[in-house]
């Protein structure tokens, strides 16, 4: 694959990975779809503090859970990739392939390999982690078996797009956690001059979650409304919905009313 050509990704699953910030679809049901598209044996998310042997929650297309339990009770700590992640030779955000991270020989060699890898049918990984803030980081892993073969080139460019809007959704979620105001759009509207019409696009746009859904609610064209997210992106000098988001609630929490409810909070 050249830096010339596309990589290509499902828009829906992409949709769907931003909808799980505003509590409409679960990081199960975005692996599910993941596992499927790379031909993965399992996919999983695992929150961590400092390294993968330290989980405190995860998501996983496993029935149960069982196995990813016993990887964080016993197998992270001797998981060689995860040892690459806290010697900090694997830099965060880039999804990198086990061959990527550990030599085949040495790995086949590992008791990891030989004890959880091999026997849960497993041989091929690509892995990923990012800090969300502080100490606490998340990783995505998509092994699989053997008769999948590795990850080729366009796969791991195909799964970075994944994982760079995973990674936005993320920490959208965690902020939003934080969080108990109610976005004030008219403040939004004023700090930036957005028209009535823009007031009502970004509104719809944060209770609905994608434009499409909005243009259904409001009955109006897909296209005009895409016309005017446009000219609320040059207003508010922001690229993409995530930024917006990010900035409506930044302007909430920065308004004197957000100010003096956590003073009477505190």
């Amino acid at each position: 694959m050249t830096a010339s050509e596309p990589v290509l990704v499902d828009l829906d699953l992409l949709e769907q990975i931003h909808d799980v910030a505003l509590g409409r679809a679960s990081w199960k049901d975005i692996l599910t779809c993941l596992k499927s598209e790379f031909s993965a044996e399992v996919g999983l998310l695992a929150v961590y503090e400092v390294s993968p042997d330290q989980a405190r929650g995860f998501a996983t297309t496993d029935p149960d859970g069982s196995r990813w339990q016993q990887y964080a009770e016993h197998f992270a700590a001797i998981d060689p990739f995860a040892a690459r992640i806290r010697s900090g030779q694997a830099p965060p955000g880039l999804i990198l392939t086990g061959e990527d991270l550990v030599p085949a020989r040495v790995f086949c060699a590992s008791e990891y390999f030989n004890d959880w890898f091999r026997p849960n049918g497993l041989r091929y990984t690509a892995r990923a982690y990012i800090r969300i803030r502080d100490q606490l980081n998340l990783q995505l892993g998509m092994p699989r078996a053997a008769a999948a073969g590795p990850y080729t080139a366009a796969e791991v460019a195909r799964l970075q797009r994944y994982f760079n809007h995973i990674s936005r959704a993320l920490r959208i979620a965690d902020a939003l956690a934080t969080r108990t105001l109610q976005p004030d759009f008219d403040r939004v509207a004023r700090t930036y001059g957005l028209t009535p019409a823009e007031t009502r696009l970004i509104e719809t746009l944060t209770e609905c979650g994608s434009l499409r859904r909005s243009a259904e609610r409001t009955h109006r064209s897909y296209y005009t409304l895409r016309a005017q997210l446009r000219a609320v992106f040059l207003k508010m000098g922001t690229r993409s919905q995530t930024e917006l988001m990010r900035m409506i609630h930044k302007v909430t929490s920065d308004s004197p009313e957000a100010e003096g409810r956590h003073s009477n909070d505190a």
